[in-house]
Formats: structure tokens, sequence, C-alpha cells
């Protein structure tokens, strides 16, 4: 094969951010918080806005939002795990 495969961590090659929430300038993503200068999965958190994420590797931007143009939030149920999730 002459095609030459790019080397790329697992988790860059494999992993879909999901961005869950965005509250008081901090953004939930993939089970954890994180705010604007953090890095997460190899990519730098730029900036945090109400309804996206915008995430900077290596002069390229990526722009996470909400999957059904709402936040999070609104489902009680969703609510519950990340709170659970926060006091573990």
């Amino acid at each position: 094969n002459t095609k030459k495969k790019l080397k790329q961590p697992i988790h860059q090659a494999k992993k879909r951010l999901k961005l869950l929430t965005v509250l008081n300038r901090k953004a939930f993503i993939d089970d954890r918080w994180v705010e604007k200068g953090d890095t997460l999965f190899g990519y730098s958190v730029k900036k945090i806005l109400q309804d996206r994420v915008l995430l900077e590797m290596r002069g390229k931007i990526m722009i996470l939002k909400f999957k059904k143009d709402r936040n999070i939030l609104e489902d009680e149920r969703k609510i519950e795990e990340i709170i659970k999730s926060l006091v573990s």
C-alpha cells in the first residue's frame, strides 16, 4: 500500500465530542465540565457561547452545538445525572 496512514491518537480518530449543556461560562462535554482555556482530547476551548462551544486544534476550529436546538437542562432526568456526577 503506497498511501501513508495518518498517525492520530485513538481519541481523535474515533471520539465524537458531544455538547450536553452550557452553564455559567462552562460547558459540559462528554461527562466533563470545561471552561475557556481548558484542553479536551487535544482541543483547546477557545470560546463558550450560550448554544455552542468553539474548540481549536492546530489552527483548525471545531464548533460543538446542541443536537436538537435545546439546552439539556430542560430535561429533569439529565439534570439529576449531572448533579450525581458532580457529587460523586
